[in-house]
């Protein structure tokens, strides 16, 4: 084994190779979602905060009509 400098490197699939710029941050997927998540936040307790209450509201109810 003279002249072996160790083992031969893992040769590449055929149309594969390292870009050199990220995908992701290139085309703003990231940028997009965190957007997209921070506005879904805002409108959810306008669409759905009532649901958050309903087990209250129906302890209230169950409570007006047991006094009537």
């Amino acid at each position: 084994m003279e002249g072996s400098s160790g083992p031969a490197p893992a040769p590449q699939p055929p149309g594969r190779r390292e870009l050199s710029m990220d995908p992701v941050k290139a085309q703003g997927v990231l940028t997009e979602l965190t957007r997209k998540e921070r506005h879904a936040a805002e409108l959810w307790p306008k669409h759905w905060g009532f649901y958050t209450r309903l087990k209250e509201i129906h302890e209230e109810q169950a409570l007006k009509m047991g006094e009537a």
